[in-house]
């Protein structure tokens, strides 16, 4: 009870001290961006997804913006679409799910699926921010490979039977994620696949090289080999597997750089040299970092 409360009054710090981000100006689109920017976010995320957007956008231009609303209320809808300049929204009945679970962010994963054919799509969490220019991610939408964020135990594109080996040497964790990657062992293919360990919160994917039915099949696959009723119990996690299983087969895909790109843990050193940070939720609000960048970003948008 007293982390709920804690969480709560820690959202409402933030709103109260970056709620200014709603009066920056909106993003400016560009048409001939190849780039699509996309999110599945929920009322509670609308002012975090604003700094995620803008501070990116900085660097980066997109085409458009695609939405998948997973809750979003009428004033919600107003505002992004004043900020965000050129937006779509999607609703999640409309994605249509397929074989795929009906648990978890499939929705997000099967939109970017139905739109990469002919855009470069990349998919932003609302827990992020951009400090500095991304130059690895330019550099990726700049030559068209796709890239996904490094994690302490994700830091390469690895066999996909090296992964199944890797998992089995955590097999006493009660990690769902960890359970589902030791059936690689048996994947259809396993001998030419790759993966890796990496975090969906921010990934980009290179334009003509997904598909719709790759993802099904993946989702397919993973049901037979561990059980229908456990594949889907995996929740969000079997989203992030998919996501991990179909960048590492892209073509050229690369993994950012941990010490550029960093998961934000407490230690407010480790953004000294970033670029982007992903601020997750367990830590989000500690040492007030999040809330100075935030505030640091207005300023820079209301100069500009």
């Amino acid at each position: 009870m007293f982390s709920r409360l804690r969480a709560r009054l820690n959202k409402q710090w933030f709103d109260h001290r970056c709620g200014e981000i709603t009066l920056t100006p909106p993003v400016v689109c560009e048409p001939e961006s190849p780039v699509v920017f996309l999110t599945q976010i929920y009322h509670r995320d609308v002012v975090m997804f604003l700094f995620a957007a803008k501070s990116l956008a900085q660097h980066l231009r997109p085409r458009s913006f695609v939405v998948v609303d997973d809750g979003l209320t009428g004033e919600d809808l107003a505002l992004l679409t004043y900020h965000l300049s050129n937006v779509r929204f999607v609703q999640p009945s409309e994605v249509g799910l397929g074989p795929c679970p009906s648990e978890g962010t499939w929705e997000r994963l099967l939109a970017i699926m139905d739109i990469v054919g002919d855009s470069y799509v990349i998919h932003l969490d609302a827990d992020t921010l951009t400090i500095r220019q991304p130059t690895e991610v330019l550099d990726a939408v700049s030559k068209n490979q796709s890239f996904t964020l490094g994690t302490s135990r994700g830091q390469s594109i690895t066999p996909l039977k090296e992964s199944a080996s890797l998992a089995e040497r955590f097999r006493r964790r009660a990690d769902a994620q960890i359970r589902a990657e030791r059936a690689f062992a048996r994947y259809p293919g396993r001998e030419r696949l790759k993966y890796v360990r990496g975090s969906s919160s921010f990934t980009g994917f290179a334009r003509g090289q997904f598909t719709r039915t790759e993802a099904e099949t993946f989702s397919k696959n993973m049901a037979e080999l561990i059980g229908e009723s456990a594949w889907r119990g995996l929740g969000r996690a079997s989203e992030q597997i998919a996501c991990n299983f179909l960048i590492a087969n892209a073509p050229d895909a690369r993994v950012l750089p941990l010490e550029r790109y960093p998961t934000f843990e407490g230690r407010t050193g480790i953004v000294n040299d970033a670029a982007f940070v992903h601020f997750v939720g367990t830590h989000r609000f500690k040492r007030g970092l999040y809330v100075r960048l935030g505030r640091r970003l207005i300023r820079r948008l209301k100069k500009a």
